[in-house]
């Protein structure tokens, strides 16, 4: 289970189907009238909408973008679902916003079955994601800089507890699982990086030149 909506976890080689992303993904859309769902090799959300709203954009604002009435931004990307044409949404959470159940539900059915839990750089407060952590049935292992409510929970399931850098964390966790193995994969991100990269939005550019020759 991912928090972060930016879509760079999956350099892991981690998949879609096998992640959820509790706080959606700006490279995922939906349809609300069918439930389709599109993971995309650009970036999903309509970027101008915010500019609209704040009058920096001249013009009339596209019929597609409306404010949210949960957390006041916009999710219609503007595309249209193949199967029943109908609008679609970005999948991005913002404050105000309620979480997918379709997609927070095999997070906890998933973290019933683990045999430990892992949480990297949360400080696990913030539900109703954050009660994963207490349905494992085995440790609780946490980094997080700061002093979390689930620090009891690390020391009575017989967990880990630490405080630091998460990527300094899991460099040490990965090289004792993965020995040598784990070289080959820290070749491989450079090339994986280039490919986010390149998918990401690029400043300064307008939206059409971003999706005109994906969609």
């Amino acid at each position: 289970m991912s928090q972060n909506a930016d879509g760079l976890h999956h350099l892991s080689g981690i998949p879609y189907s096998k992640l959820s992303d509790v706080h959606g993904s700006a490279f995922t859309e939906y349809c609300p009238s069918c439930g389709k769902r599109y993971v995309r090799q650009t970036y999903a959300p309509e970027d101008r909408a915010e500019d609209y709203f704040a009058g920096r954009l001249p013009g009339p604002i596209p019929e597609h973008i409306k404010r949210c009435e949960g957390c006041g931004s916009n999710h219609w990307t503007g595309r249209r679902c193949d199967d029943c044409d109908g609008p679609l949404k970005d999948t991005v959470i913002s404050f105000g916003d309620g979480l997918e159940e379709c997609v927070l539900r095999p997070a906890f059915e998933h973290a019933a079955q683990a045999d430990a839990c892992l949480s990297l750089g949360s400080t696990m407060s913030i539900g109703p994601s954050n009660q994963v952590v207490r349905i494992q049935k085995g440790p609780l292992i946490a980094c997080v800089r700061q002093d979390t409510e689930m620090d009891r929970l690390c020391i009575s399931t017989g967990g880990v507890r630490a405080y630091g850098d998460c990527d300094e964390f899991m460099y040490h966790l990965m090289l004792g699982l993965l020995g040598d193995a784990f070289g080959d994969w820290e070749a491989s991100l450079a090339a994986k990086r280039a490919v986010y990269d390149a998918q990401r939005p690029a400043a300064g550019k307008k939206r059409g030149d971003i999706f005109v020759k994906k969609f």
